[in-house]
């Protein structure tokens, strides 16, 4: 896809899927630079607001879906195709790697904040597997990211194209300061 994936084209794809075996059968492939990665997000609040829970399929750094077409092939495509993760988690993870020092409660209630918001826009049939694992690695007591995702849960499902405007309003800004996309390395430790 192009980064200008829209709310109409959304639609469009939205008649053709099954919600009941289909919410995660759309895969998002963007360049793998800032740009892309704004673009990536983007189409995951969309995306979700439609009740969709897209993939992230990883390209090579430096590639965007035609360039790694045309210079290595369709196994390529295939094999990220075939490797492609669920967009959320791609985010949360993002989340961890450039929030700053985890030990810091600002930035951990900022992780929170973040993840609740990705997991509430998921639907909740996801929040089990990555509940568990952030609860592990941020040492977070039993509840607090389930509350915070539950209530931003009820937030989203009073207007999911608002809430999803608001966040890609905050993804803008976050770009903005120079979040890396995945894969990209900082300078700076993320966590202990």
């Amino acid at each position: 896809m192009g980064t200008a994936l829209t709310v109409n084209q959304i639609q469009l794809l939205r008649r053709h899927i099954r919600l009941a075996t289909g919410r995660d059968h759309i895969a998002v492939a963007t360049d793998a630079d800032p740009a892309g990665w704004k673009a990536a997000q983007t189409a995951f609040w969309n995306l979700t607001a439609a009740d969709l829970d897209p993939r992230f399929v990883a390209l090579p750094e430096g590639l965007d879906p035609a360039d790694a077409l045309q210079a290595h092939g369709p196994e390529l495509i295939q094999a990220a195709i075939a490797n492609r993760t669920p967009l959320g988690d791609t985010m949360l993870e993002q989340t961890l790697r450039t929030a700053g020092h985890w030990s810091d409660a600002a930035v951990r209630q900022n992780i929170v904040e973040q993840a609740a918001r990705i997991l509430a826009a998921r639907g909740a049939d996801t929040w089990t597997e990555p509940i568990t694992r952030l609860n592990h690695r941020l040492h977070l007591s039993p509840g607090i990211l389930e509350h915070r995702t539950v209530n931003e849960s009820i937030a989203r499902d009073r207007d999911p194209t608002g809430y999803a405007q608001a966040a890609i309003r905050e993804t803008q800004d976050r770009a903005r300061t120079g979040a890396l996309p995945p894969g990209r390395n900082s300078n700076t430790k993320a966590h202990p």
